[in-house]
């Protein structure tokens, strides 16, 4: 979604996805979803910005939108690599008790970031939840690129809403190539999942795998 840089800059993406997927469950009932995001990136090391998508959601009669702030920092501590701590705070259009924020900290390098996120009200369900993920990529020359990541969601404690016993920790995937052209970054990526649980404002059944193309343009 976002990334701290090493320079200071102003930057924008727009883009658009033929699924949003979010930690592998679509935010988009499965449709296209336009998105764009504003950062700034501080030579102190802080960053901040905004990104938002077009989402559609259970209990929603038509699209609506979502809107991600976002501020942190990295620091770094040798080898290439940086230690990050952040925070982010997630409004929706409509259906405004899923808003929700979240803390995050990692280790950041150029190609590679493994990070763990806290929530103690993910998507407004009163249920707190841990979330650790792991992103790399590789540059293959001549604007191509691989990508990939993992990611596993860790609830805390029972609740209301409770993960079947096989989804009880959901993990996400996601792998593919990227390519720059003309000014634009055009990806293809093999999204899945083992399951998306109960903590998602989402419609009933969703593919667990899927493939999703985007295009985005910077500015």
């Amino acid at each position: 979604m976002y990334a701290a840089g090493a320079g200071a800059q102003l930057t924008g993406t727009a883009s658009v996805v033929s699924d949003y997927r979010y930690r592998g469950v679509s935010l988009s009932q499965q449709k296209p979803a336009a998105q764009a995001n504003i950062g700034y990136d501080d030579p102190s090391g802080w960053y901040g910005g905004v990104f938002g998508s077009t989402v559609e959601l259970a209990g929603e009669s038509a699209t609506t939108g979502q809107a991600v702030a976002y501020v942190g920092a990295v620091t770094p501590i040798g080898g290439g690599f940086n230690w990050e701590v952040g925070a982010d705070y997630s409004a929706f259009s409509d259906g405004r008790d899923y808003d929700y924020g979240e803390v995050y900290t990692g280790i950041t390098s150029t190609n590679f970031s493994a990070r763990i996120h806290y929530s103690a009200n993910y998507f407004g369900f009163a249920r707190a939840s841990f979330y650790g993920e792991m992103n790399g990529t590789h540059p293959l020359g001549g604007g191509f690129a691989l990508f990939g990541h993992i990611g596993v969601l860790m609830p805390v404690g029972q609740g209301d809403n409770q993960y079947p016993n096989t989804v009880r920790n959901p993990i996400d995937a996601r792998a593919g190539l990227a390519l720059e052209i003309a000014g634009f970054n055009v990806q293809v990526a093999w999204v899945g999942t083992n399951g998306s649980g109960s903590l998602y404002p989402v419609y009933g059944t969703q593919r667990r795998n899927t493939v999703v193309a985007s295009v985005s343009r910077s500015f």
